[in-house]
């Protein structure tokens, strides 16, 4: 019997630990470390700016690239290729913002206007990662059809609704916000949380107890994690309670929204080098 070529299987084997999934958690734990009280006081809120960004920029580089590997695997026309060029697009655009970002903070002493290049890039990529999920969801040819499937997904209404209460509400009766492009940009970040929310939430009942789940679970746990901090974010953000940066540390919620910030990146990054080695990409 012969070997299935990479280009043409989607398969998966399991892997022993190896010295990235290490690093991965290593970086997850340092970002979460860092915000407990003491150490946080140690280090200093720049400090600490300084090391969880670094994490999230090196987790958003790396998922990127590993993106980009995957794309260049397929030939042109086949469905993955357009799943994994998708995709790449989606992070190299979010990664771009990131660092963007991450550098008004530290260089820029937070000069950036709103919207800014950041923001941009951050909207755009939304569509390409939309898309991808899509795709993905669709060349399952499975569905939704165990009541526990369903029932887990109903969850996602109560999002919904919450979204529009603290979210969007908001959003439309703020009067301080004149301009109408600054508004669309307000709107669409939940708009497109939202539809990644749901893909991802979709792709990973599908997938439980799959042999994909071991990279494509873990992609969708990611990006499920990106959409419920950024949705907790902007709800936090509006009703004022949001800690950027504070002398003696961040409550709860800060926290949870910036771990879970760096967990999507790093699951993300996780499945894309699972999936990397399952095909011998790397």
């Amino acid at each position: 019997m012969s070997r299935p070529s990479p280009k043409n299987t989607d398969h998966t084997r399991k892997h022993p630990i190896e010295w990235p999934v290490i690093i991965a958690i290593g970086m997850v734990l340092l970002s979460s470390l860092i915000y407990l009280p003491g150490i946080y006081q140690a280090l200093g809120a720049f400090a600490v700016l300084i090391i969880y960004d670094v994490c999230v920029v090196a987790f958003a580089l790396t998922a990127a690239v590993l993106a980009a590997l995957l794309w260049r695997t397929f030939d042109p026309g086949e469905t993955l290729s357009l799943i994994w060029g998708t995709i790449a697009i989606g992070l190299t655009a979010w990664a771009i913002g990131e660092i963007i970002w991450s550098s008004d903070q530290i260089w820029g002493g937070n000069s950036l206007p709103y919207p800014s290049a950041a923001d941009l890039l951050w909207i755009l990529g939304y569509l390409p990662i939309i898309w991808a999920l899509i795709l993905r969801y669709r060349t399952l040819r499975t569905g939704l059809r165990n009541w526990w499937q369903i029932v887990a997904l109903t969850g996602y209404g109560l999002v919904v609704i919450l979204t529009m209460i603290y979210i969007v509400a908001p959003i439309v009766t703020d009067t301080d916000t004149t301009r109408v492009y600054e508004k669309t940009v307000n709107l669409l970040y939940p708009v497109g949380d939202l539809a990644i929310a749901y893909l991802s939430t979709a792709l990973m009942l599908v997938l439980i107890g799959g042999t994909l789940f071991s990279s494509w679970g873990l992609i969708s746990i990611g990006f499920l994690c990106a959409a419920v901090s950024d949705l907790l974010y902007a709800m936090t953000l509006w009703q004022g309670i949001y800690q950027v940066s504070p002398v003696e540390g961040v409550d709860f919620v800060s926290f949870v929204i910036n771990l879970l910030y760096v967990a999507f990146y790093a699951f993300v990054a996780l499945g894309l080098y699972r999936q990397a080695k399952i095909l011998n990409v790397i």
